[in-house]
């Protein structure tokens, strides 16, 4: 089977990722809770996802009921500090960390699956280190340290990886669509946890806030099938997040050029902390072409 066509939907999902974020991060410049954002956000996601579960052609294989709800918490997990990581910090910050998935993904397969590790990877892995070193070592155009936002994408990758490796080995077997349809039944359910830890009710999340809020999510949901169905039928979950890695350069150049737009104020952080992080996210770039060019 030509896997090439497949490998065109992660570099897409990259971008739509990369402008979701910016969309969730002007949604909470309007003092909604980033709680609250990821709440409507699950919810949004939950209406485009679920349709999927009657367009599968067979029954689920339920002797591996136990793999979407595992998906699920993982996805879940991986929502909840990468909101929390872009309402600490910067866009251009958090979104090329996620890059470090990929490290991630290959990490968990050799746990899981005992393939081992090559040299390169580890070479991957010191770049990738210098990379995060680039990327936080000054401050945000807010002036807060980065490092809590390192930390939180970094987690958020690490249950991503998971996720996608829950993905590409289970989805296929169990039946695609109905796979993304429970992982998203749990992802919402979990969603309620959210209810308490909200700075205000959700009535009171002003409509302006909603303009950006619901069309992210939706660019979400959109990014999430491309990643899915690359996943499920490649089966190669180290190659799609090489690709997926791309929204790392994505979010500092569309922060850079575009960032205005979305009264993204991350540009002026300086010319010199803009550098170091476009090196930093070229950094990462390389890290993942090497694992890249030895995962086969």
């Amino acid at each position: 089977m030509d896997l090439s066509w497949l490998y065109l939907l992660p570099v897409a999902a990259a971008l739509m990722y990369t402008v979701a974020s910016l969309l969730q991060k002007q949604a909470m410049d309007f003092q909604v809770g980033a709680t609250r954002v990821l709440f409507i956000s699950h919810w949004v996601f939950f209406v485009c996802v679920m349709p999927a579960y009657w367009l599968g052609p067979t029954s689920p294989d339920w002797s591996l009921w136990w793999t979407p709800l595992l998906a699920g918490t993982l996805s879940a997990l991986g929502a909840l500090f990468t909101i929390l990581a872009i309402k600490l910090g910067d866009v251009s910050v958090a979104t090329p960390l996620m890059g470090i998935k990929v490290l991630a993904v290959a990490v968990i397969a050799v746990v899981f699956l005992t393939q081992p590790v090559p040299l390169s990877w580890w070479l991957a892995a010191v770049i990738t280190v210098v990379a995060v070193y680039l990327l936080g070592r000054k401050p945000s155009a807010s002036g807060r340290s980065v490092w809590p936002t390192v930390c939180l994408a970094t987690l958020a990758s690490v249950f991503y990886a998971g996720m996608d490796v829950t993905f590409s080995a289970f989805a296929k077997p169990f039946g695609f669509f109905q796979f993304v349809a429970l992982a998203q039944v749990v992802v919402v359910a979990t969603s309620f946890l959210l209810w308490p830890f909200f700075s205000a009710p959700l009535r009171a999340v002003p409509p302006v806030a909603l303009r950006w809020i619901v069309p992210g999510a939706v660019l979400m949901a959109a990014q999430f099938y491309c990643m899915a169905f690359s996943l499920a039928e490649s089966g190669e979950p180290t190659a799609v997040n090489i690709l997926y890695s791309s929204r790392g350069m994505w979010s500092v150049v569309l922060v850079a050029l575009v960032g205005h737009w979305f009264n993204n104020r991350e540009r002026h952080a300086g010319r010199a902390v803009m550098i170091e992080r476009f090196t930093g996210a070229g950094l990462l770039l390389v890290a993942i072409a090497i694992v890249m060019m030895t995962s086969h």
